[in-house]
C-alpha cells in the first residue's frame, strides 16, 4: 500500500513536467530553445551576433516581418541590451560588442507585427554540436 501511494505521487508530481516539458533544448539552428508564451524560441550567440528564432510548438516558422525586439543580458553586474531587427524569415539579430560568458542570464522580448510581446529567460550555454533534434 505505501509503495503504490509513493508511485502515485510520483507520477502526479511528475506528470506536469512530462506535459509542459516540450521545447527541446537545442533547436533546431543548435542554440538554447525554450518556451516563450505559446511558441519556441531559439537563441543563438555566433561570432558577436545574437540571433533569435521564432517557432510554433509544432517547430514551423513564425513570420517575423515587422517584428521588433530586445535582448538584456547580465554580464558582469552590468546589464547590456541588444536590440533585434527581423533577419530572415522567422529569426531577428542584433550585434553585440563582447563575448558572452558561459552563465549569463538573458532576457528576451520579441514583440511580432499585429501581436503583443513575448518573453524568454535563458541562462546562457553554448549548445551542443548539430542541433538537430528527433522525436519531436
Amino acid at each position: 500500500m505505501k509503495f503504490a501511494a509513493v508511485a502515485l505521487a510520483t507520477l502526479l508530481t511528475l506528470s506536469p513536467v512530462a506535459a509542459f516539458g516540450h521545447a527541446p533544448p537545442v533547436g533546431a539552428h543548435g542554440g538554447m530553445q525554450v518556451h516563450a508564451g505559446p511558441l519556441h524560441q531559439e537563441l543563438v550567440i555566433k561570432d558577436k551576433v545574437l540571433t533569435v528564432y521564432m517557432n510554433t510548438m509544432e517547430d514551423k516558422p513564425i513570420d517575423t516581418a515587422g517584428a521588433t525586439g530586445s535582448v538584456t543580458l547580465l554580464i558582469d553586474g552590468a546589464p547590456v541590451q541588444v536590440i533585434l531587427t527581423p533577419a530572415g524569415s522567422n529569426s531577428l539579430s542584433g550585434k553585440i560588442d563582447r563575448d558572452v560568458p558561459v552563465g549569463t542570464r538573458i532576457a528576451t522580448v520579441v514583440t511580432l507585427a499585429g501581436k503583443g510581446p513575448v518573453q524568454a529567460r535563458y541562462e546562457w550555454k553554448p549548445a551542443a554540436a548539430g542541433g538537430e533534434h528527433a522525436g519531436h
